[in-house]
């Protein structure tokens, strides 16, 4: 994951282990949006992507959403 947010490969990044942390140094696609006047968000499911692990760099918002359903009055029936 190290790999694709940063187009480094591993011995660059330092990110070589499953515990290993993204270094702050190590410039996120994110950071590159957030530098240039973006406003960045990141949504994400997948635990290896959590921000202690670095992977929050650069996103104004960066959140993991609840597994709760959709209410009610979101959800659309399905038209097939």
């Amino acid at each position: 994951m190290a790999s694709i947010w940063t187009a480094l490969y591993p011995q660059h990044s330092g990110v070589t282990r499953f515990d290993d942390v993204l270094p702050a140094d190590a410039k996120t696609a994110a950071e590159v949006f957030h530098d240039a006047g973006f406003r960045t968000a990141g949504i994400w499911r997948n635990g290896w992507v959590e921000s202690y692990f670095g992977f929050g760099q650069g996103f104004d918002v960066y959140t993991r959403p609840s597994f709760r359903s959709a209410p009610m009055q979101l959800r659309r029936e399905n038209r097939r």
